[in-house]
């Protein structure tokens, strides 16, 4: 039989987005669509709404916002430069921040409320998507509002979505979605209508994902996938149209490091610095087979996770996750290969498949070649814009497939979408109440993975304050399950020196050396536990070598003049301090070492050090150190009235030190003013200072 010639109309209507159509505006569509939006966010905003009353926690909120100086000192020229070249580039994030820190300070209400509020904006705009792209197929079309609805509420109350929206340092997420989800409605009203000014609004909110989040740079193959999917088969004019976000992913290529920086690296996987060993099944393979093997094992993990959200995790262990296949791991591509081969065995969905395939791909695909030893190997927040493509798919099948009535035009197949919206809700508020707390996150973390040796160490950390035993106990357990990781036995022997233990202090800080002879704080720290006990030389040996690296590293230079300060090395110790007031005039520390030297009895140079503690006090007015000796430096000089109000304002702050309590006998019996000088003297004694016998009567 003769081919059927294609007629010059339909390659027409091939090469160009159809002309606009008329709109349903009858009232009852209208209300329809009213009721179903409100309906969307009032539930999807009532499973996330206890993240409204959460606090900060403290992985990384502190670094990147608490203590960030480009967020508390507003500074807009480092937010636009900050980590420019690199793949975290996201100068949106910052200024964000900037604003709300200006407005509110360091409200989390602020930063959680606007995540939150970003969140059902994406929702909505899930919902205007997808019910546009439920129309490319036939027989999903007069599901098509449906499908919009049930994507947008699955995507809405998705409990892996909760770290996007409950963590305030990924704003980025929720960021970039908003304007990727507002490129992709923009192009899909240009397919739609065929006006062009949609497809420059399309561009220019590329252009602003693209500086929230480099994973926005997927949008580019997501609408040609639009294309695609709509029937278009013009590739040359598809391309040529695209100009405008094509100058979108020539600036990601610039500002990610790609093109303009030559020493920009981009991050492949593996096993690096301070991972765990590998799985044996996977130890001795090829490192370009290994991270093939990783990457598609991260798929699989994304794609079903998303599908059973369920054993949730702030961190996920890497190679428990890896090591649980066991050799089977080998095998996962026939899994991946049978996923990809359902648009070929279910035809009459082929394209539909193959659209909600590609979309999970293409948008996951950015982050499956990173490394991910500890918080970023399984991590719930990237599946955050590709679960769309899955969710897509669920709801089409269960409305396209499960036709029989419940009641009216309620089908089998709206109740299956209601109960898992249902179940993923409910699991969505509980996991939203655990974000309240850094502890309740690093315990389900264990408690669902106790190989978690990421999440036993953040957990120490956490503990610290409060458990000093169950601390020490999550550090030596994450060190049994990885010994390889410096940063946990540097912070484990951070603990001991913190608690005078000294000697097993310097055994983990000369094992983090041996992991890591560049970690400069293990080598200040193993300085510091032999200076405390005594052994100043080697303290300075300990810190020379940090300081032959790192000339300015203010802590070594600080804590190396406390050591020849300890060996009456005057001049050595006054020319650290100099430097170090020199590198920074705020370090409160230095002012205090400083006075040190000239409270000496070596150099006795009183003003200066009054001179030095009043400075320190400008800047740490609270700083018990610099008023007590103060106080003794004015005592010296025989300034006792000026000398007492120093002492007490000590006493005030440190009200259980039984030293004060005697200088200030000492200087009340200087006054004459015997009676308060022994009740001074008596009030030290009851704390446990050693006062001498004269002091205690008049």
């Amino acid at each position: 039989m003769a081919r059927k010639k294609r007629t010059s109309s339909s390659r027409k209507a091939s090469a160009k987005p159809r002309k606009r159509t008329k709109r349903r505006t009858s009232a009852e569509a209208g209300l329809s669509h009213k009721w179903l939006i409100a309906v969307l966010l009032v539930v999807t905003g009532l499973a996330l709404s206890p993240v409204l009353t959460n606090d900060f926690i403290s992985l990384d909120d502190d670094n990147f916002i608490l203590s960030n100086p480009v967020v508390q000192n507003h500074d807009v020229g480092q937010a636009l430069t900050k980590q420019l070249f690199t793949p975290h580039y996201k100068p949106l994030v910052y200024l964000g921040w900037i604003v709300e820190h200006t407005l509110f300070g360091n409200s989390s209400f602020v930063f959680h409320f606007n995540n939150w509020l970003l969140h059902l904006i994406n929702t909505l705009l899930v919902f205007l998507c997808f019910r546009t792209i439920a129309t490319f197929w036939e027989p999903v079309r007069p599901h098509a509002l449906w499908v919009g609805f049930f994507t947008a509420l699955l995507f809405g109350v998705h409990p892996l979505h909760v770290e996007s929206v409950a963590w305030a340092i990924e704003r980025k997420d929720v960021l970039f979605t908003c304007f990727f989800l507002g490129g992709l409605f923009n192009y899909l009203r240009y397919l739609k209508r065929g006006q062009r000014r949609y497809l420059y609004f399309a561009g220019a909110l590329y252009i602003l994902s693209l500086l929230s989040k480099s994973m926005a740079i997927s949008l580019f193959g997501v609408v040609f996938l639009m294309d695609w999917a709509s029937g278009r088969r013009d590739w040359k004019a598809m391309v040529l149209e695209k100009w405008p976000m094509v100058l979108g992913v020539i600036l990601a290529l610039i500002v990610y490091g790609v093109l303009y920086h030559p020493k920009a690296k981009t991050f492949i996987g593996g096993f690096g610095e301070g991972a765990a060993a590998p799985p044996g099944s996977i130890a001795e393979v090829p490192g370009a087979y290994q991270q093939v093997l990783i990457a598609n094992f991260r798929y699989l993990f994304f794609l079903l996770h998303t599908i059973f959200p369920v054993r949730l995790a702030l961190v996920y262990p890497r190679e428990f996750l890896l090591a649980f296949p066991g050799a089977l791991i080998h095998g996962l591509f026939v899994l991946t290969a049978a996923i990809w081969a359902l648009p070929f065995v279910l035809k009459k969905y082929r394209t539909l498949l193959i659209t909600g395939l590609l979309f999970f791909t293409m948008t996951i695909s950015p982050i499956l070649i990173e490394e991910g030893p500890g918080t970023n190997f399984g991590s719930d927040r990237y599946t955050y814009v590709p679960s769309l493509g899955v969710l897509m798919l669920i709801s089409v099948f269960a409305l396209t497939r499960l036709k029989g009535l419940v009641y009216k035009t309620f089908t089998y197949g709206h109740l299956v979408l209601a109960i898992i919206a249902i179940a993923f809700a409910a699991g969505t508020f509980g996991q939203a109440i655990k974000w309240d707390k850094s502890l309740t996150l690093y315990d389900q973390a264990v408690n669902n993975y106790p190989e978690n040796w990421v999440a036993l160490h953040y957990r120490g950390g956490e503990l610290e304050d409060t458990d000093v035993a169950a601390a020490l106990a999550d550090y030596s357990e994450s060190l049994r399950i990885n010994p390889r990781r410096a940063q946990t036995w540097f912070s484990r022997g951070t603990l001991y020196l913190n608690l005078r233990r000294y000697e097993e202090a310097m055994a983990d800080f000369t094992r983090t050396l041996e992991l890591n002879p560049s970690f400069w704080k293990a080598w200040v720290n193993r300085g510091n536990c032999k200076r405390d006990l005594g052994r100043n030389q080697e303290a300075i040996e300990d810190y020379n070598v940090v300081l032959a690296k790192r000339p300015r590293f203010i802590k070594a230079l600080n804590n190396r003049g406390v050591a020849y300060l300890n060996l009456g090395q005057m001049d050595q110790a006054l020319a650290d301090f100099n430097k170090v007031l020199r590198i920074d005039p705020d370090y409160a520390k230095g002012y205090i070492n400083r006075a040190a030297v000239y409270f000496n009895n070596q150099v006795r140079q009183y003003e200066n050090a009054i001179a030095d503690y009043d400075r320190c006090l400008q800047i740490e007015p609270d700083n018990w150190q610099a008023h007590y000796f103060r106080g003794l430096s004015l005592q010296r000089l025989q300034r006792y009235d000026a000398a007492l109000q120093s002492v007490n304002t000590a006493i005030q702050l440190r009200p259980n030190t039984g030293l004060y309590y005697y200088s200030q006998a000492q200087i009340l019996r200087s006054m004459g003013r015997l009676a308060e000088s022994v009740q001074a003297a008596q009030t030290a004694r009851s704390l446990g200072y050693d006062v001498p016998a004269q002091y205690l009567s008049q």
